[in-house]
């Protein structure tokens, strides 16, 4: 993966995706800085918040999610970590096994 940012703090950050012969994406991410970009739920099969990243009017979960938060705030001059955070279960995984 290859961050492109553009500015200290920036306005909108690029990420190329290299997928596993999927060919190169890249998204571009240009509301990480705002208040709202982020949000926390909670799901019933953990005690952990789950993290959520709003774009393009859909959610995108962990751990992407949480990769893209950690950089904003790294970028904003905090130290965060983010290992207490959880991903979602999904669907398919829950009526598994």
């Amino acid at each position: 993966m290859r961050v492109v940012v553009n500015g200290v703090a920036p306005a909108f950050l690029d990420i190329d995706i290299g997928g596993y012969g999927s060919g190169l994406a890249r998204k571009r991410f240009g509301n990480i800085a705002r208040a709202d970009a982020f949000d926390f739920t909670a799901i019933p099969e953990s005690t952990r918040r789950v993290i959520r990243f709003r774009h393009a009017g859909k959610f995108i979960h962990a751990p992407t999610a949480a990769l893209i938060y950690q950089f904003r705030e790294v970028l904003g001059g905090r130290d965060t970590r983010v290992a207490e955070l959880e991903q979602p279960v999904w669907e398919a995984e829950r009526r598994c096994c």
